[in-house]
């Protein structure tokens, strides 16, 4: 059964295409002292970047309008929108915006859109459920927790082609729990960001931590970037320093395959790879020092079974073997987002691994967290769906849900 799972789990952290990862650089007023504080600067990045919990403006937040049986299909946003600036969809095949018109193809209701036309994009309960299949998704590999179905699943731009992005304006508070800014508690980073020098951002997790499955990543329209690329340009952007990017993350790992000596299966770049881990990844970069490492596994680790002990166990090993690489190096650990509660092999209380990354962060003063898993339960109980936020609807986010990943990580960094 184990064997099994496992091979389910690494079909699922498979994707087709990668977009290459690309340094940018961009100028912006001198820090006035080795901190990570930008003062009263506003975020010198661009607005999909900037956390939905600091602004009014929220940008392409997605939906995935359901219908249940003869109602209206519909979906719920954050907030209630004082003003919509664009509803869209993206054809992923012909690479084109379609553009709805509220009154004509919608309309908003409260936090609600409610399609009004049958040019919106939409699913049923029962398509949704995997009672009834459609086109585009496979109903082999993932069950459900109703029984004797199987979810709709994808790898592919299914989902992307069945969700609406809004983009608009309100004025209602965020009320559920946020990230801490911790930029002055990685003082090696700040040091080199007050003096210009080029940062080394090294990523290391399982295939989210590849960037599965936003747009740019299986490369299609609107090919936005995956959140790794966001951080490394959103850092440029808000310090005016060089980011140089380096992923090495592999599709379907656990932390366990991320520290052992011998090979394992994974995904990189769309392409199974046989790999072994951190330490022979390391060595096969002998000059590479990282200035900021970014880890994220979970998700993997609680669908197969890890025991919390030895999650913390190989997430400190990790760590160690990157700090014989270059001890000034600092670290975010990252608390995986949910898998789909309906999918039931995968969902498996990835929430609670985050305890553990609190361990190993209160013994070390050079290594901060974010529960982003916390973050993403919230915006459930807000009402939106999973399927909103999601591209593969087991355990892979969209493009919305990659630019929370982007703003929990950059909150960390940028006050």
């Amino acid at each position: 059964m184990m064997k099994k799972l496992l091979i389910a789990m690494m079909c699922i952290a498979s994707v087709f295409i990668t977009a290459a990862c690309r340094n940018s650089t961009a100028s912006t007023s001198e820090p006035t002292s080795a901190s990570l504080d930008v003062g009263n600067r506003s975020w010198n990045t661009e607005e999909y970047m900037i956390p939905f919990w600091k602004t009014d403006k929220i940008v392409d937040e997605s939906i995935l309008l359901v219908s249940n049986g003869n109602e209206a299909a519909e979906g719920e946003l954050l907030f209630a929108p004082d003003k919509i600036e664009s509803v869209v969809s993206y054809n992923p095949y012909e690479a084109k915006t379609v553009v709805y018109t509220e009154g004509v193809d919608y309309v908003v209701e409260g936090k609600k859109i409610k399609a009004v036309s049958k040019k919106m994009p939409f699913m049923t309960e029962d398509q949704l459920s995997g009672k009834d299949k459609m086109s585009g998704f496979d109903y082999s590999q993932i069950p459900s927790t109703d029984k004797g179905l199987y979810l709709p699943f994808t790898e592919s731009t299914g989902f992307i082609e069945k969700q609406i992005f809004v983009t608009y304006i309100h004025t209602q508070k965020w009320n559920k729990e946020t990230p801490a800014y911790a930029g002055d508690k990685l003082s090696n980073l700040a040091k080199k960001i007050a003096k210009k020098e080029k940062i080394n951002l090294f990523v290391y997790g399982d295939s989210i931590s590849t960037g599965a499955n936003s747009s740019g990543y299986l490369n299609v329209y609107p090919n936005k970037p995956s959140w790794p690329q966001v951080i490394r340009k959103g850092l440029a952007d808000q310090f005016g320093t060089e980011v140089e990017l380096v992923n090495k993350a592999v599709g379907g790992w656990t932390s366990e395959n991320a520290v052992k000596s011998q090979e394992s299966i994974g995904w990189v770049n769309g392409k199974q790879i046989s790999q072994a881990g951190i330490k022979v990844t390391l060595e096969e970069m002998p000059d590479y020092k990282p200035d900021l490492a970014v880890i994220g596994f979970g998700m993997n680790d609680a669908t197969m079974g890890i025991s919390k002990t030895a999650y913390r166990a190989y997430m400190q090993k990790i760590i160690k073997t990157i700090k014989d690489r270059n001890s000034d190096c600092e670290f975010i650990l990252l608390g995986t987002m949910l898998a789909n509660p309906k999918a039931y092999n995968q969902s498996k209380n990835q929430i609670s691994y985050y305890d553990e990354l609190l361990k190993i962060a209160e013994g070390d003063d050079k290594i901060t967290s974010v529960n982003i898993g916390k973050m993403h339960e919230d915006l459930l109980d807000s009402g939106k769906k999973y399927a909103d936020m999601t591209s593969n609807n087991v355990n892979h986010p969209n493009d919305f849900m990659a630019s929370v990943y982007a703003m929990n990580i950059l909150s960390l960094l940028i006050k």
